[in-house]
């Protein structure tokens, strides 16, 4: 309900979340009722605290007020610990106060899906839009300051947060991801805020990012999204945090795609809504976590790191077969272990044994490990090293001193400015040393290779998109300026909700795409003149807007010899054709030249209702949905983000040739790429899914051989009979 406005800055929401006073409608003597919860997590509130339930005349020492009408003063923020019939006439009262914020705790809203619970819901929303009152819920569990000691929620025990120069806060629509990520308070990482948003009537995701932007306590930002909306709000809420140098850790609930089960083309079964996330989430500059245990760790490690000064790191250890495993997982994460310079290692080789390893990893064996002096020394020799950007050290068993040796391993990360990662490999997870070993500003502790060096990845990510955010690198434009125009004359022209392949490559052509050409042909004798001119080997296709898919039709012909088999091929697709239910509208069959063997390659766009369109690329012909190698990113994109994307396939050394094969022209195949995403955003408005597959790649040869455009207005495929 928030998504057709501006988005609140800190201003706009301060009397919300930086409340001078506080109203707690619905208090109760009663311990177990949230009014009573709520009065007793704002025991260390150092602001005004009104009480207002018309049953009572004072609770718990405090007078109290039958209404909000009836306060000595307008508060700040008004919380409603009432059920959700109450709730609406209380935040009618509160508008009309001019109270800054209201917290409304009560549950079934809209999330019930009946219609008179939609109707309360939308009346909060009307409330909010026609005053100056911030709404944050309903079915909510509320915010947590922890600087300021307010806790505007009815969660028991919830925890203490050490102040420190490393914060990091939580915003998220979930109030049970974000209560139970709080807790990891307990063992040392340091938490400024925590807001949850719930039903987000007013005061959303966005908003919540935005505000904590602009607060200097935190210097991260862990995001929690369950769905969008506006994705333009959350772009400019991800511009503020990024203009406040603060990464933001984006963890996407609900990631099903059920809702794809629509499209039409592969691309749009392909690249559903979380891929569309993601993409907008990596085009600002976010950070996506796939793994809810893999948030807060990956947060608190960047709010305490500082710009990388090289893309590899060392690996020091005592076991070598936790330097494999460790060495496995950077693998897997593409992460590079160059070997130490040849004065690393003479200085290393002073203080192990000769059985020791001093290759990366860096296997130092226990004895040395025992004495802080000489572990420190080797430490200091790899921190050193210009090959890499920080260092990583296990703490495969937890036992006493280990972590003061951690902590001087520390200091000299600070000292040299690059960051110590501790993986702690124990079981024993709150064992001696655990907390402090959080707490401490220059050690970050990751439970498992993967999260650690994920996260290594997620911190080269961003200080690489800060360094082009500055730089403000101006994109040019590869299509047509006419081409927009030229697309829409054969959008115009048409009258079919999928556009047929000859329509569909018309279009491509006016934004500068190679295509394969043809004729069309009425007959079989017409098809034996065509498939003369053109040269043999030909291709035959059925031409039909209700046929979206030929292959898996039985109305496509490949490699075809001579007028024979041309003969033979074109009564085939028409006897297949005639089994189609219901029939299709034939509007001829197409003769093509047969373009050689190359690598196929799939391209295409899908329009997401909330995100804008997302461009696709994978290996494509028949098994595109197979092996389903894609990558995805909003579009437009630049030649950059394309190259980036081949990059993103596992099947990425495909393109540099493969066993004699030819090494495919990346850059000339990221033009096309950036040229079919500007045709997706010139024609947002008209087009729902672009498909071109497959594209035959060869050395220096790229070009199209067919093409699925469909309009906004979506149509159902036809099936063949059984």
């Amino acid at each position: 309900m928030s998504g057709n406005r501006g988005i609140y800055r800190r201003a706009d929401l301060a009397r919300l979340f930086e409340p001078a006073s506080i109203a707690i409608v619905g208090a109760s003597p009663n311990p177990t009722a949230f009014g009573a919860r709520q009065l007793v997590n704002l025991n260390g509130f150092g602001g005004r605290i009104h009480l207002v339930n018309g049953r009572y005349d004072s609770i718990s020492g405090r007078p109290c007020h039958p209404t909000l009408s009836d306060l000595p003063e307008v508060p700040d923020l008004a919380i409603l610990c009432v059920n959700r019939d109450l709730s609406v006439p209380v935040v009618e009262e509160a508008a009309a106060l001019g109270i800054g914020g209201a917290i409304v705790f009560a549950s079934g809203f809209s999330e019930t899906g009946r219609d008179e619970h939609r109707a309360l819901q939308a009346r909060l929303a009307a409330i909010t839009r026609s005053s100056n009152l911030r709404i944050l819920g309903p079915n909510v569990i509320g915010f947590v300051d922890f600087w300021n000691k307010t806790y505007c929620s009815f969660t028991t025990g919830l925890p203490e947060s050490h102040r420190s120069d490393h914060a990091i806060a939580l915003v998220g629509q979930s109030g049970a991801v974000a209560m139970s990520a709080l807790q990891s308070c307990k063992h040392g990482v340091s938490i400024s805020h925590a807001i949850t948003c719930g039903n987000s009537v007013d005061v959303d995701v966005a908003d919540g990012l935005a505000y904590l932007a602009e607060k200097p306590e935190c210097k991260s930002i862990v995001l929690m999204v369950e769905g969008v909306a506006s994705a333009d709000r959350l772009v400019e809420a991800a511009e503020l945090a990024a203009k406040a140098s603060k990464p933001v850790v984006v963890f996407k609930l609900a990631t099903g795609e059920t809702g794809n089960e629509a499209a039409l083309s592969h691309t749009g079964s392909l690249a559903g809504s979380a891929e569309a996330f993601n993409a907008l989430a990596k085009r600002s500059g976010m950070l996506p976590v796939t793994r809810h245990e893999a948030m807060i760790e990956t947060a608190a490690f960047l709010a305490k790191a500082p710009a990388p000064k090289a893309d590899g790191v060392a690996l020091l250890t005592n076991s070598g077969g936790v330097g494999i495993m460790m060495a496995d997982w950077a693998d897997a994460h593409q992460v590079g272990l160059p070997q130490p310079s040849e004065e690393t290692c003479k200085s290393i080789q002073q203080h192990v044994p000769e059985y020791a390893s001093v290759a990366n990893p860096c296997d130092v064996t226990a004895t040395v490990t025992a004495n802080v002096a000489t572990f420190e020394a080797c430490a200091r020799a790899l921190l050193s090293d210009t090959n890499f950007a920080g260092l990583v050290v296990p703490n495969v068993f937890v036992a006493a001193g280990v972590a003061d040796r951690q902590h001087v391993i520390g200091r000299v990360g600070k000292e040299l400015g690059k960051p110590v990662f501790i993986l702690w490999c124990s079981n024993w997870w709150e064992g001696e040393g655990a907390i402090a070993t959080e707490q401490d500003p220059n050690l970050s502790v990751f439970r498992s290779s993967d999260t650690l060096f994920h996260a290594f990845k997620l911190w080269q990510r961003w200080h690489a998109f800060q360094a082009e955010r500055l730089s403000c690198t101006k994109v040019e434009r590869l299509s047509p300026a006419s081409a927009p125009v030229l697309a829409r004359k054969v959008l115009a022209a048409s009258q079919n909700s999928v556009l047929t392949e000859r329509e569909a490559k018309q279009l491509l052509a006016a934004y500068g795409l190679p295509v394969v050409g043809e004729a069309v042909v009425q007959n079989e004798d017409e098809a034996v003149l065509a498939g003369a001119k053109a040269g043999y080997p030909v291709v035959l296709k059925l031409e039909s807007p209700d046929i979206l898919h030929k292959t898996e039709a039985g109305v496509v012909r490949l490699d075809l010899r001579d007028e024979s088999s041309l003969r033979h091929g074109y009564r085939e697709i028409m006897a297949n054709a005639a089994k189609l239910f219901p029939s299709p509208k034939i509007s001829g069959v197409l003769v093509q030249p047969m373009i050689p063997a190359g690598l196929e390659v799939v391209v295409g766009c899908r329009r997401d209702p909330i995100f804008g369109p997302l461009v696709l690329v994978g290996f494509g012909g028949i098994f595109v949905e197979l092996l389903r190698d894609t990558a995805t990113a909003l579009a437009p994109v630049s030649r950059k983000e394309a190259l980036a994307l081949f990059s993103q396939l596992k099947g990425a050394q495909l393109f540099d040739g493969f066993r004699g094969s030819e090494a495919i022209d990346r850059n000339a195949l990221a033009d096309i790429v950036v040229r079919v995403s500007e045709l997706a955003d010139d024609l947002r408005d008209a087009v729902q899914e672009i498909d071109i597959n497959p594209l035959i790649c060869s050395g220096q040869r790229i070009i199209a051989v067919d093409g699925l455009i469909t309009r906004a207005t979506r149509v159902a495929p036809l099936s063949s009979e059984m």
